[in-house]
């Protein structure tokens, strides 16, 4: 089970957003939740994905993380792969609330 180790508002490109970093430090695995205060995808998701790791290399710096979009509203989730998460606009994939429960957030 992950636990919720930072839950913070955040700027990032000039709009306020909820930030969130689950990590499970025995599983050494970790999930960034982003929680959008509008609709559309935020392009500067670099800052929200440097914001995480600065909180993650604090408790878990080795942890395999993904970063988690959430559309609360519409219950939609789309996840970002580490290896994309450099990238000023990275590929989205939609992922069901099973998966996102699956990985430890059960509030999907």
């Amino acid at each position: 089970m992950l636990d919720l180790i930072y839950d913070n508002d955040v700027t990032i490109a000039n709009r306020s957003h909820t930030l969130e970093v689950y990590a499970n430090d025995e599983l050494n695995e970790a999930v960034v939740v982003l929680v959008p205060s509008v609709r559309e995808t935020p392009e500067a998701c670099t800052e929200a994905w440097d914001l995480a790791k600065s909180v993650l290399n604090t408790v878990v710096p080795d942890a395999r993380a993904r970063l988690l979009l959430c559309d609360l509203g519409e219950r939609r989730y789309r996840w970002v792969e580490q290896e994309h998460l450099d990238e000023l606009s990275p590929p989205w994939r939609d992922a069901h609330a099973d998966e996102v429960r699956d990985h430890g957030l059960m509030w999907a």
